[in-house]
């Protein structure tokens, strides 16, 4: 049944998007691809540049300048400075309601204030702006909206263990994204990795992780590629793959300090440019308030530089020790490896019976007197998935009952 709805709800979707209900502007496109480019590019005080001087050229109505707020909002979204976030989304909305479209910016806003919440990781916020949305059937959303509200639906369902719908609506949000925002699949991709580590399907994992990492790397959005290889090694981790995880944080180093320095070099930018727009002003005659407030911002600016200057080489330490950590944990995993060949091991004794290793692990904790519940504890499997391999154990093993495992 919600299959069903589903379809009918894209089509009639698919049906007002035709007609105008929510169509972006051609000059609004343009702006956003424009923005886009130095996002990605990380130029942000040239994106904030852009935007405000779209915003301040008088040719550009209200409805213009509700998309141009909401392109400000992104680029702040991305400099992980939620306040101006937030007050760039309320200036949209601002703009917005006074057109014909009042209905599908509310209801854009909202999506867009629910995102912002998730990434916060503020669930329950988002989630009651989420069914709100969802009460009037997604109403007046674009096909980018959707899709995140829809992959947002999936997170919270697989929190649930519902993975089967999860699925439904992750690959729902990935077919919306590759139709209007391509760049953005990484996401979604990185939520399936995700999903499929806790059900135990490696090959769909890496399968999507491969994905993830091949978008990301052609847009060029580093944040994506961070994210990615972040749940790869936490989720290795957790299966305890600790040496495809130190290689994993290797990346993640690499990748973090590429970004970092571009995130704080942005941020930089961003006051230089705020510095260079007051010294213009001088230069216009404004009079001597003018000329302390600059003072006083090159000071707060060489104040910045200074406490970046000390983040960076506490970053650099960090990461020296860091690595440091996990050079001694692959030292380690190779000696215990040749230990471990050195020794004339006899065979296993379960080899003949074609046992997998998951197998095995969940023979081992059977005969140290594990319940089905602390075994899917302890493997981060559901119970029924514990339940399907004690069943394929007893075939295998040619026996009726558990107590026969511990005389085996």
């Amino acid at each position: 049944m919600s299959n069903i709805f589903c379809r009918c709800f894209l089509s009639v979707s698919l049906f007002l998007l035709h007609t105008g209900l929510y169509a972006q502007t051609i000059v609004a496109q343009k702006l956003e691809t424009a923005v886009n480019e130095l996002n990605n590019a990380s130029k942000y005080e040239q994106a904030i540049k852009l935007v405000n001087d779209f915003i301040a050229d008088p040719k550009n109505d209200d409805y213009n300048k509700y998309y141009a707020y909401k392109y400000k909002a992104h680029i702040y979204k991305r400099l992980f400075s939620y306040p101006e976030v937030y007050n760039n989304l309320d200036l949209a909305l601002q703009y917005g309601s006074k057109t014909k479209n009042k209905d599908s910016v509310i209801a854009s806003i909202e999506a867009e204030k629910a995102f912002a919440l998730f990434d916060q990781q503020l669930f329950d916020q988002a989630r009651k702006k989420m069914d709100g949305l969802k009460s009037n059937h997604y109403a007046y959303l674009s096909d980018g909206d959707k899709a995140y509200i829809i992959m947002q639906e999936g997170y919270f369902l697989m929190k649930e263990k519902k993975y089967k719908e999860a699925i439904d609506y992750y690959n729902q949000s990935e077919v919306l994204l590759l139709k209007v925002a391509p760049r953005n699949t990484p996401v979604a991709y990185g939520k399936l990795i995700e999903l499929y580590a806790l059900t135990g399907d490696t090959a769909q994992q890496h399968a999507y992780f491969d994905k993830g990492i091949k978008a990301a790397d052609k847009y060029g959005i580093l944040k994506y590629k961070l994210y990615l290889y972040e749940i790869m090694a936490h989720h290795s981790r957790v299966d305890g793959h600790y040496e495809y995880a130190a290689i994993l944080q290797d990346s993640i180093n690499q990748i973090a300090t590429a970004y970092n320095s571009q995130l704080y070099i942005g941020r930089v930018s961003l006051l230089e440019k705020e510095m260079q727009q007051q010294r213009a002003d001088m230069e216009k005659g404004y009079n001597y308030k003018l000329i302390i407030f600059l003072i006083v911002l090159a000071i707060v600016l060489l104040a910045f530089v200074f406490l970046l200057f000390k983040y960076n080489r506490v970053s650099v330490e960090k990461n020296r020790l860091l690595q440091a950590e996990y050079d001694k944990m692959k030292a380690e995993l190779i000696t215990l490896t040749q230990e471990m060949h050195k020794k004339d091991y006899a065979a296993d004794k379960w080899e003949k019976y074609g046992l997998s290793e998951r197998q095995k692990e969940i023979l081992a904790l059977l005969q140290a007197g594990k319940s089905n519940k602390e075994i899917a504890a302890e493997l981060f499997i559901s119970e029924n998935t514990v339940k399907f391999h004690i069943k394929t154990l007893y075939e295998k093993l040619n026996i009726g009952r558990r107590g026969d495992i511990a005389k085996m």
